[in-house]
C-alpha cells in the first residue's frame, strides 16, 4: 500500500513541474522586451480600414505600409492614411496622412 502524499509534498511537486513553463515564459517576455516582434499589418489593411470606416462613418483607406513593433521600444509606422469627407461637404478628403511614425522608450518607465 502506498503512503498518501502530504500537502507539502504535493505543493513541492507542483512547483517543480511549473519551473520549466515559468522559465520559458520569462524567456519569451525577455525576448519580446529586448529584441521585439515586428508585425506587418499591411496584409490586413483592408480589414482595419473597414472597421475604421464603420466606426467613423467615413471611408478610410490605407495606401502605404502599416507596421507595428512590440518591444521595450514599441514603434508604429503608418503610411498613406486617407479619410473621406462626409456627404454634403466640399472636397473629397476630410484628412490625409502621408506618413506617421511613433516610437516610445518604455525603459525609462521602469528605471
Amino acid at each position: 500500500m502506498r503512503n498518501p502524499v502530504t500537502q507539502t509534498q504535493l505543493r513541492s511537486k507542483i512547483l517543480r513541474a511549473l519551473r520549466i513553463p515559468a522559465a520559458l515564459l520569462a524567456l519569451a517576455v525577455l525576448y519580446v522586451a529586448v529584441i521585439g516582434i515586428r508585425l506587418d499589418a499591411s496584409a490586413h489593411d483592408k480589414d482595419i480600414a473597414g472597421k475604421l470606416t464603420a466606426a467613423l462613418g467615413r471611408g478610410v483607406q490605407f495606401t502605404g505600409p502599416l507596421q507595428l513593433e512590440i518591444s521595450a521600444h514599441p514603434k508604429l509606422h503608418v503610411g498613406g492614411l486617407h479619410i473621406a469627407n462626409a456627404r454634403g461637404f466640399s472636397g473629397d478628403e476630410f484628412a490625409g496622412l502621408g506618413e506617421a511614425r511613433l516610437e516610445l522608450d518604455l525603459w525609462h518607465l521602469l528605471w
